[in-house]
């Protein structure tokens, strides 16, 4: 009987952790995969982000085929 019982309280017990290394391995694998998605995330939003001062720079400056006049002709003055 006793044998009985010890074997019962022990198949009781292996369930138990084998569920709960199971929930704690779900937990792991959902938490990793929210890392992986906010860091996919922002990645994502650096790459959008992203300037490309060499365009921004050929852009502003003055092009030969604008005339000289334009490149030297002061700002018009804003009466407030």
């Amino acid at each position: 009987m006793e044998k009985k019982q010890t074997d019962s309280v022990q198949n009781r017990f292996t369930a138990y952790l084998m569920a709960a290394v199971t929930n704690k391995r779900i937990s792991y694998f959902e938490q990793r995969n929210r890392y992986k998605e906010r860091e996919y995330i922002q990645v994502d939003l650096l790459e959008k982000n992203h300037v490309d001062f060499e365009a921004q720079y050929h852009a502003t400056t003055p092009s030969s085929s604008r005339s000289s006049a334009a490149r030297n002709s002061p700002m018009p003055s804003v009466e407030i």
